[in-house]
């Protein structure tokens, strides 16, 4: 299978000229360099986004609530602890539930083999 490799001129372009240690072509440089001035300019406006729209910290009683009270080494408190049993107790019903019907798909699965070898 042959790779298309990226044509000159593009920003991928320039990466292989790099890779290769090849000298990099002007159509490539130009493309580079405006690819990264407009990452810069986005990740700048991301920047100023989040400053102001601050994110919304989860209240106690959420299982990001008590995520946040580990993170920062804190005590859970009782609306958080057992926010995070419930958590984990649906998780480990869902881990089960999944588990057995893997279970009962196999034991279909023998007994259509089973039906198969016998029927021969």
């Amino acid at each position: 299978m042959t790779r298309h490799l990226k044509p000159c001129g593009t920003p991928g372009g320039y990466s292989r000229h790099k890779k290769r240690g090849e000298p990099v072509c002007d159509p490539c440089r130009e493309a580079n360099r405006i690819y990264q001035a407009d990452y810069r300019a986005n990740r700048a406006r991301s920047a100023a986004d989040r400053a102001a729209n601050p994110r919304v910290l989860a209240p106690c009683g959420t299982y990001g609530a008590a995520r946040r009270h580990k993170a920062h080494d804190e005590e859970l408190c009782d609306p958080c602890k057992q926010a995070e049993r419930d958590y984990k107790t649906e998780k480990q019903r869902d881990y089960r539930a999944a588990k057995k019907a893997k279970a009962k798909a196999f034991e279909a699965m023998l007994a259509d083999a089973w039906a198969e070898v016998s029927a021969a």
